[in-house]
Protein backbone atom coordinates (compact mmCIF):
# COMPACT_ATOMS: atom_id res chain seq x y z
CA UNK A 1 0.00 0.00 0.00
CA UNK A 2 1.46 3.38 -0.99
CA UNK A 3 1.70 5.62 2.19
CA UNK A 4 0.29 9.65 1.41
CA UNK A 5 3.03 12.47 2.28
CA UNK A 6 0.37 13.21 4.73
CA UNK A 7 0.06 9.93 6.37
CA UNK A 8 4.07 9.14 5.94
CA UNK A 9 4.69 12.75 7.97
CA UNK A 10 2.49 11.01 10.14
CA UNK A 11 3.89 8.16 11.29
CA UNK A 12 7.50 9.81 11.38
CA UNK A 13 6.03 12.43 13.92
CA UNK A 14 4.66 9.07 15.86
CA UNK A 15 7.69 7.48 15.65
CA UNK A 16 10.21 10.38 16.87
CA UNK A 17 7.84 10.98 19.72
CA UNK A 18 8.05 7.47 20.92
CA UNK A 19 11.27 7.32 20.57
CA UNK A 20 12.28 10.90 22.70
CA UNK A 21 10.06 9.30 25.43
CA UNK A 22 12.12 6.19 25.16
CA UNK A 23 14.80 8.47 25.58
CA UNK A 24 13.81 10.67 28.17
CA UNK A 25 12.21 7.88 30.15
CA UNK A 26 15.95 5.79 29.84
CA UNK A 27 18.28 8.71 30.80
CA UNK A 28 16.05 11.78 32.14
CA UNK A 29 13.88 10.14 34.25
CA UNK A 30 16.23 8.97 37.29
CA UNK A 31 18.01 12.43 37.37
CA UNK A 32 14.72 14.66 36.68
CA UNK A 33 13.57 14.27 40.60
CA UNK A 34 16.39 14.93 42.04
CA UNK A 35 18.76 17.12 39.84
CA UNK A 36 16.23 19.73 39.28
CA UNK A 37 15.53 20.31 42.80
CA UNK A 38 16.75 23.27 44.07
CA UNK A 39 20.10 23.35 45.64
CA UNK A 40 19.73 25.56 49.29
CA UNK A 41 23.24 27.10 50.45
CA UNK A 42 24.39 24.94 53.64
CA UNK A 43 26.72 25.30 56.68
CA UNK A 44 29.34 22.19 57.07
CA UNK A 45 30.77 20.74 59.64
CA UNK A 46 31.93 17.03 60.95
CA UNK A 47 31.69 15.73 64.23
CA UNK A 48 34.87 13.64 64.54
CA UNK A 49 33.13 11.89 68.21
CA UNK A 50 30.55 10.80 66.24
CA UNK A 51 32.03 9.99 62.93
CA UNK A 52 28.82 12.11 60.66
CA UNK A 53 29.16 15.07 58.65
CA UNK A 54 26.18 17.94 59.72
CA UNK A 55 24.05 19.86 56.92
CA UNK A 56 22.32 22.83 58.69
CA UNK A 57 20.44 25.55 56.61
CA UNK A 58 17.49 28.08 57.09
CA UNK A 59 14.51 26.99 54.46
CA UNK A 60 11.21 28.34 53.85
CA UNK A 61 10.45 26.50 50.68
CA UNK A 62 6.61 25.73 48.93
CA UNK A 63 8.66 23.21 46.58
CA UNK A 64 11.64 20.61 46.51
CA UNK A 65 14.84 21.44 47.62
CA UNK A 66 18.21 19.69 48.32
CA UNK A 67 20.81 20.01 50.79
CA UNK A 68 23.86 18.59 49.24
CA UNK A 69 27.14 16.90 51.09
CA UNK A 70 29.23 17.51 47.69
CA UNK A 71 32.30 14.82 46.78
CA UNK A 72 35.86 16.57 47.83
CA UNK A 73 33.85 18.01 50.75
CA UNK A 74 36.59 18.87 53.38
CA UNK A 75 37.12 20.06 57.53
CA UNK A 76 40.20 20.50 59.54
CA UNK A 77 40.28 18.53 62.27
CA UNK A 78 42.41 20.05 65.27
CA UNK A 79 45.73 21.00 63.62
CA UNK A 80 46.85 17.91 61.58
CA UNK A 81 43.90 16.56 60.21
CA UNK A 82 41.35 16.73 57.71
CA UNK A 83 38.42 14.78 57.12
CA UNK A 84 37.37 14.48 52.82
CA UNK A 85 33.91 13.14 51.61
CA UNK A 86 34.86 11.28 48.87
CA UNK A 87 31.55 10.84 47.29
CA UNK A 88 28.42 12.95 47.12
CA UNK A 89 25.57 12.67 48.96
CA UNK A 90 21.99 14.83 49.05
CA UNK A 91 18.77 14.74 50.93
CA UNK A 92 15.86 15.76 48.84
CA UNK A 93 12.63 17.27 51.03
CA UNK A 94 9.67 17.92 49.11
CA UNK A 95 7.56 19.46 51.34
CA UNK A 96 3.18 18.58 50.89
CA UNK A 97 0.64 20.57 52.39
CA UNK A 98 0.68 20.03 56.61
CA UNK A 99 -2.77 20.04 58.24
CA UNK A 100 -3.91 20.96 62.04
CA UNK A 101 -6.34 18.74 63.90
CA UNK A 102 -8.33 18.55 66.78
CA UNK A 103 -11.46 16.58 68.54
CA UNK A 104 -14.79 17.40 68.09
CA UNK A 105 -17.59 17.17 70.59
CA UNK A 106 -21.32 17.06 70.51
CA UNK A 107 -22.32 21.12 70.94
CA UNK A 108 -25.89 21.10 72.86
CA UNK A 109 -27.63 24.19 72.29
CA UNK A 110 -31.42 23.36 71.09
CA UNK A 111 -33.59 25.79 68.31
CA UNK A 112 -38.04 25.90 69.28
CA UNK A 113 -40.09 23.84 66.62
CA UNK A 114 -42.83 25.30 68.06
CA UNK A 115 -44.35 26.98 71.22
CA UNK A 116 -43.33 23.72 73.59
CA UNK A 117 -41.37 21.61 71.71
CA UNK A 118 -37.31 21.86 70.82
CA UNK A 119 -34.77 20.19 68.96
CA UNK A 120 -30.93 19.95 69.30
CA UNK A 121 -28.95 22.06 66.87
CA UNK A 122 -27.10 19.61 64.63
CA UNK A 123 -23.76 21.41 65.50
CA UNK A 124 -20.03 20.11 66.99
CA UNK A 125 -18.04 22.27 69.22
CA UNK A 126 -14.32 22.61 68.13
CA UNK A 127 -11.61 21.42 71.39
CA UNK A 128 -10.14 25.01 70.93
CA UNK A 129 -7.28 23.58 73.62
CA UNK A 130 -6.60 20.54 71.07
CA UNK A 131 -5.15 21.65 68.27
CA UNK A 132 -2.24 19.84 66.75
CA UNK A 133 -0.12 20.62 63.53
CA UNK A 134 1.69 18.37 61.12
CA UNK A 135 4.01 19.23 58.74
CA UNK A 136 3.94 16.22 55.76
CA UNK A 137 7.33 15.84 53.48
CA UNK A 138 8.74 13.32 50.93
CA UNK A 139 12.60 12.59 52.05
CA UNK A 140 14.94 11.07 49.61
CA UNK A 141 18.45 10.11 49.92
CA UNK A 142 20.86 10.63 47.11
CA UNK A 143 24.36 9.27 46.57
CA UNK A 144 26.29 9.93 43.29
CA UNK A 145 23.13 10.70 41.53
CA UNK A 146 21.75 7.10 42.64
CA UNK A 147 18.49 7.31 44.84
CA UNK A 148 18.95 5.13 48.19
CA UNK A 149 16.03 5.40 50.04
CA UNK A 150 12.37 7.75 49.85
CA UNK A 151 9.79 7.61 52.37
CA UNK A 152 6.39 10.04 53.63
CA UNK A 153 7.30 11.45 56.69
CA UNK A 154 4.63 13.04 59.21
CA UNK A 155 6.37 15.59 61.78
CA UNK A 156 3.72 16.51 64.50
CA UNK A 157 4.69 20.27 65.76
CA UNK A 158 4.40 19.70 69.23
CA UNK A 159 6.78 16.58 69.70
CA UNK A 160 10.19 16.33 68.98
CA UNK A 161 11.37 17.03 65.56
CA UNK A 162 13.76 14.08 64.62
CA UNK A 163 13.49 11.75 61.55
CA UNK A 164 16.22 8.86 60.83
CA UNK A 165 15.78 7.43 57.17
CA UNK A 166 17.64 4.16 56.88
CA UNK A 167 20.41 3.75 53.54
CA UNK A 168 22.60 0.69 53.10
CA UNK A 169 25.18 2.55 54.39
CA UNK A 170 23.58 3.70 57.69
CA UNK A 171 21.17 6.03 58.53
CA UNK A 172 20.49 9.93 57.82
CA UNK A 173 19.17 12.00 60.95
CA UNK A 174 16.94 15.24 60.17
CA UNK A 175 16.36 17.50 62.73
CA UNK A 176 13.40 20.00 62.92
CA UNK A 177 11.68 19.98 60.41
CA UNK A 178 8.43 21.18 60.65
CA UNK A 179 8.64 24.34 62.54
CA UNK A 180 5.49 26.64 61.69
CA UNK A 181 5.68 29.18 59.56
CA UNK A 182 6.24 32.72 60.11
CA UNK A 183 2.46 34.58 60.15
CA UNK A 184 0.72 31.34 60.57
CA UNK A 185 -0.60 29.80 63.11
CA UNK A 186 -3.61 27.29 64.38
CA UNK A 187 -7.16 28.90 64.19
CA UNK A 188 -7.84 29.86 67.42
CA UNK A 189 -11.49 31.12 69.06
CA UNK A 190 -14.26 29.23 69.98
CA UNK A 191 -15.51 27.73 66.86
CA UNK A 192 -18.28 25.46 66.24
CA UNK A 193 -19.22 22.99 63.44
CA UNK A 194 -22.61 23.23 62.46
CA UNK A 195 -24.91 21.25 59.93
CA UNK A 196 -27.03 23.28 57.39
CA UNK A 197 -30.35 21.18 56.20
CA UNK A 198 -28.63 20.75 52.57
CA UNK A 199 -25.55 18.71 54.18
CA UNK A 200 -23.18 21.29 54.18
CA UNK A 201 -20.89 21.92 56.79
CA UNK A 202 -20.39 25.43 57.92
CA UNK A 203 -17.18 26.79 60.46
CA UNK A 204 -19.22 29.03 62.67
CA UNK A 205 -17.94 31.45 65.78
CA UNK A 206 -19.29 30.38 69.01
CA UNK A 207 -20.80 33.66 70.23
CA UNK A 208 -22.65 33.97 66.77
CA UNK A 209 -24.58 30.80 67.04
CA UNK A 210 -25.85 31.60 69.65
CA UNK A 211 -26.97 35.01 69.40
CA UNK A 212 -28.26 33.50 66.37
CA UNK A 213 -30.27 30.32 68.22
CA UNK A 214 -31.54 32.96 70.67
CA UNK A 215 -32.88 35.28 68.60
CA UNK A 216 -34.84 32.61 66.55
CA UNK A 217 -36.31 31.20 69.81
CA UNK A 218 -37.55 34.38 70.93
CA UNK A 219 -39.02 35.14 67.62
CA UNK A 220 -40.70 31.66 67.53
CA UNK A 221 -42.42 32.15 70.66
CA UNK A 222 -44.80 34.85 68.37
CA UNK A 223 -45.15 32.36 65.54
CA UNK A 224 -47.72 29.99 66.48
CA UNK A 225 -49.04 27.21 63.99
CA UNK A 226 -47.52 23.52 63.24
CA UNK A 227 -44.30 22.76 64.24
CA UNK A 228 -41.11 24.21 61.97
CA UNK A 229 -39.03 21.76 60.32
CA UNK A 230 -34.91 22.54 60.70
CA UNK A 231 -34.93 23.48 56.99
CA UNK A 232 -37.92 26.06 57.43
CA UNK A 233 -36.12 27.50 60.48
CA UNK A 234 -32.95 27.99 58.27
CA UNK A 235 -34.42 29.44 55.77
CA UNK A 236 -36.74 31.46 57.79
CA UNK A 237 -33.12 32.75 59.98
CA UNK A 238 -31.72 33.21 56.12
CA UNK A 239 -34.63 35.48 55.13
CA UNK A 240 -33.94 38.01 57.82
CA UNK A 241 -29.69 37.98 58.27
CA UNK A 242 -29.56 36.19 61.45
CA UNK A 243 -27.24 32.90 60.46
CA UNK A 244 -23.88 33.86 61.32
CA UNK A 245 -20.94 34.02 58.55
CA UNK A 246 -18.47 31.68 57.81
CA UNK A 247 -15.25 32.18 59.98
CA UNK A 248 -12.44 33.01 56.89
CA UNK A 249 -9.71 30.45 57.87
CA UNK A 250 -6.37 31.67 56.35
CA UNK A 251 -4.44 29.30 54.07
CA UNK A 252 -6.80 26.44 54.49
CA UNK A 253 -7.61 24.70 51.08
CA UNK A 254 -9.70 22.26 52.61
CA UNK A 255 -11.53 21.56 56.35
CA UNK A 256 -12.15 17.31 56.61
CA UNK A 257 -13.64 15.37 59.33
CA UNK A 258 -12.71 12.33 60.36
CA UNK A 259 -15.81 9.34 61.64
CA UNK A 260 -18.66 10.68 62.95
CA UNK A 261 -17.75 14.33 63.21
CA UNK A 262 -15.20 12.62 65.51
CA UNK A 263 -12.02 15.22 64.37
CA UNK A 264 -11.82 18.19 62.33
CA UNK A 265 -8.79 18.29 59.97
CA UNK A 266 -7.48 21.89 58.52
CA UNK A 267 -5.52 21.33 55.28
CA UNK A 268 -3.35 24.14 54.56
CA UNK A 269 -1.58 25.18 50.87
CA UNK A 270 0.52 27.89 49.68
CA UNK A 271 2.40 27.53 52.59
CA UNK A 272 5.88 25.81 53.50
CA UNK A 273 7.14 24.98 57.43
CA UNK A 274 10.50 26.52 57.93
CA UNK A 275 13.38 27.31 59.83
CA UNK A 276 17.18 25.68 60.55
CA UNK A 277 17.40 22.10 59.20
CA UNK A 278 19.99 20.09 60.48
CA UNK A 279 20.91 17.03 58.58
CA UNK A 280 23.41 14.37 60.18
CA UNK A 281 25.12 11.80 57.51
CA UNK A 282 27.55 9.36 58.61
CA UNK A 283 30.75 9.23 57.30
CA UNK A 284 30.73 5.80 55.74
CA UNK A 285 27.97 6.99 53.79
CA UNK A 286 29.99 9.36 52.17
CA UNK A 287 32.85 7.44 51.58
CA UNK A 288 35.01 9.79 54.26
CA UNK A 289 38.75 9.32 54.76
CA UNK A 290 40.81 11.51 57.06
CA UNK A 291 43.63 13.01 55.62
CA UNK A 292 46.73 13.62 57.65
CA UNK A 293 48.03 17.32 57.47
CA UNK A 294 51.46 18.80 57.21
CA UNK A 295 52.72 15.29 56.69
CA UNK A 296 54.67 14.65 53.53
CA UNK A 297 56.08 11.48 51.99
CA UNK A 298 58.91 12.29 50.01
CA UNK A 299 59.50 9.68 46.96
CA UNK A 300 62.82 9.67 45.22
CA UNK A 301 61.71 9.22 41.51
CA UNK A 302 64.37 9.62 39.32
CA UNK A 303 68.47 10.42 40.33
CA UNK A 304 70.21 11.20 36.65
CA UNK A 305 72.94 10.33 35.81
CA UNK A 306 73.18 7.27 37.73
CA UNK A 307 76.02 6.16 37.91
CA UNK A 308 77.92 9.45 38.15
CA UNK A 309 80.72 9.62 35.02
CA UNK A 310 84.12 8.70 36.35
CA UNK A 311 85.94 12.18 36.43
CA UNK A 312 89.54 13.13 37.70
CA UNK A 313 89.98 14.48 41.30
CA UNK A 314 89.74 17.85 41.37
CA UNK A 315 86.79 17.98 39.12
CA UNK A 316 83.17 18.13 39.58
CA UNK A 317 79.93 16.90 37.99
CA UNK A 318 76.85 18.04 38.43
CA UNK A 319 73.54 15.29 39.49
CA UNK A 320 70.04 15.89 39.42
CA UNK A 321 67.27 13.88 42.13
CA UNK A 322 63.61 14.11 40.97
CA UNK A 323 61.64 14.02 44.09
CA UNK A 324 57.43 13.14 44.13
CA UNK A 325 55.26 14.24 47.66
CA UNK A 326 53.06 11.23 47.94
CA UNK A 327 51.82 12.76 51.41
CA UNK A 328 50.29 15.94 51.84
CA UNK A 329 51.67 19.11 51.84
CA UNK A 330 54.55 20.41 53.88
CA UNK A 331 58.17 20.86 53.91
CA UNK A 332 60.83 18.60 52.54
CA UNK A 333 64.54 18.66 53.22
CA UNK A 334 67.28 16.96 51.01
CA UNK A 335 71.01 16.51 51.79
CA UNK A 336 73.85 14.73 50.51
CA UNK A 337 76.73 12.51 51.92
CA UNK A 338 80.27 11.19 50.77
CA UNK A 339 84.04 10.57 52.06
CA UNK A 340 85.09 11.25 48.46
CA UNK A 341 83.12 14.41 47.46
CA UNK A 342 82.11 17.79 48.62
CA UNK A 343 79.05 19.55 47.01
CA UNK A 344 77.61 22.53 46.30
CA UNK A 345 73.45 22.85 46.33
CA UNK A 346 72.56 24.44 42.64
CA UNK A 347 69.10 24.54 44.48
CA UNK A 348 67.57 25.38 47.43
CA UNK A 349 67.42 21.99 49.90
CA UNK A 350 64.45 22.39 51.73
CA UNK A 351 60.89 23.30 49.86
CA UNK A 352 57.06 23.10 50.73
CA UNK A 353 55.96 20.49 48.39
CA UNK A 354 52.35 19.75 47.70
CA UNK A 355 50.19 16.72 47.63
CA UNK A 356 51.63 15.12 44.38
CA UNK A 357 53.89 17.69 43.35
CA UNK A 358 57.41 16.50 41.84
CA UNK A 359 60.69 18.91 41.67
CA UNK A 360 63.85 18.46 41.31
CA UNK A 361 66.74 19.30 43.22
CA UNK A 362 70.38 20.17 41.79
CA UNK A 363 73.50 19.77 43.19
CA UNK A 364 77.38 19.89 41.95
CA UNK A 365 79.84 17.16 43.04
CA UNK A 366 83.90 17.97 43.40
CA UNK A 367 85.68 14.89 43.26
CA UNK A 368 88.57 14.82 46.73
CA UNK A 369 92.22 13.32 46.51
CA UNK A 370 92.61 10.10 46.26
CA UNK A 371 95.96 7.58 45.78
CA UNK A 372 94.25 5.64 43.29
CA UNK A 373 91.35 5.57 41.05
CA UNK A 374 88.26 4.80 43.53
CA UNK A 375 84.79 3.59 43.48
CA UNK A 376 82.53 5.76 45.09
CA UNK A 377 79.36 6.23 46.71
CA UNK A 378 76.84 9.31 47.65
CA UNK A 379 74.44 8.74 50.11
CA UNK A 380 70.84 11.10 49.14
CA UNK A 381 68.78 11.02 51.75
CA UNK A 382 65.35 12.85 51.61
CA UNK A 383 62.92 13.51 54.51
CA UNK A 384 59.79 14.72 55.66
CA UNK A 385 57.47 14.59 58.58
CA UNK A 386 55.30 11.56 56.82
CA UNK A 387 58.14 9.36 56.01
CA UNK A 388 61.79 9.23 54.78
CA UNK A 389 63.42 7.86 50.96
CA UNK A 390 67.41 7.02 50.56
CA UNK A 391 69.44 6.39 46.94
CA UNK A 392 72.61 5.25 46.71
CA UNK A 393 74.37 7.31 43.70
CA UNK A 394 77.50 5.19 42.46
CA UNK A 395 80.26 7.36 40.85
CA UNK A 396 84.04 6.66 40.12
CA UNK A 397 87.16 9.18 40.97
CA UNK A 398 90.53 8.62 38.44
CA UNK A 399 93.79 9.18 40.39
CA UNK A 400 95.89 12.10 38.24
CA UNK A 401 99.65 11.42 39.36
CA UNK A 402 101.41 14.94 40.47
CA UNK A 403 98.39 16.29 41.57
CA UNK A 404 98.68 15.08 44.75
CA UNK A 405 102.63 15.85 46.69
CA UNK A 406 103.97 12.17 47.42
CA UNK A 407 105.44 11.81 50.98
CA UNK A 408 108.94 10.26 50.70
CA UNK A 409 110.07 7.82 53.16
CA UNK A 410 113.06 8.43 56.17
CA UNK A 411 113.36 12.26 57.61
CA UNK A 412 111.85 14.63 55.56
CA UNK A 413 113.76 17.59 54.18
CA UNK A 414 114.51 20.37 56.14
CA UNK A 415 114.86 18.23 59.97
CA UNK A 416 118.78 19.72 59.81
CA UNK A 417 117.86 22.93 59.12
CA UNK A 418 115.58 23.25 61.95
CA UNK A 419 118.04 22.21 64.52
CA UNK A 420 120.71 25.17 63.54
CA UNK A 421 117.38 27.24 63.86
CA UNK A 422 117.34 26.14 67.81
CA UNK A 423 120.97 26.67 67.92
CA UNK A 424 121.29 30.76 67.03
CA UNK A 425 117.93 30.87 68.89
CA UNK A 426 119.93 29.98 71.88
CA UNK A 427 123.29 32.10 71.04
CA UNK A 428 120.42 34.97 70.86
CA UNK A 429 119.29 34.61 74.53
CA UNK A 430 123.10 33.99 75.85
CA UNK A 431 124.00 37.32 74.22
CA UNK A 432 121.43 39.23 75.28
CA UNK A 433 121.78 38.36 79.04
CA UNK A 434 125.53 39.30 78.73
CA UNK A 435 124.74 42.91 77.52
CA UNK A 436 122.36 42.88 80.36
CA UNK A 437 124.81 41.94 83.12
CA UNK A 438 128.07 44.53 81.16
CA UNK A 439 125.61 47.50 81.31
CA UNK A 440 124.41 47.04 84.64
CA UNK A 441 128.02 46.36 85.96
CA UNK A 442 128.87 49.91 84.27
CA UNK A 443 126.61 51.75 85.73
CA UNK A 444 127.88 50.49 89.39
CA UNK A 445 131.07 51.62 88.68
CA UNK A 446 130.02 55.28 87.82
CA UNK A 447 127.93 55.27 90.94
CA UNK A 448 131.14 55.10 93.23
Amino acid sequence: MELTKQQAVAIGAVAVVIVAALLLWQFAAPLSIYSYAKKVPIQLGYDEAQDYWILSSVVNEQERFRMVLDANSEETLGADEKAVAESEVGIMLVPQNPYSRTNLDEYHISYRIDLVQWKRLPAFDVNDAGWLTTAKYNIGIWKNGEELNNENIEVDYQKQRVIEIETPEGSVTVNNLGILPQGVSVPSGDMVIVVDPYGENHVFNKADVIQWINTLNDASIYNIGPAYTYKEQWEYSQKRGWIPNDVQLTHVSEVAYEGEFDSLRLVYSGIAFAGDIAVYIPDDLADTIIVQLFKPVPEIVNVSPSPLPAIDEGKSVDFSVEVKNVGTEGTVDISCASDAYSFNPLTATTRNMQPEETFTFKFRAYALNVFSDKDTTIDIFVQGRGGTDTYNLEGRILNVEGYTPEIPDGTPDGAHEGDMDDWLLWLTVGCVVAIIVVAVAVYAHRRR
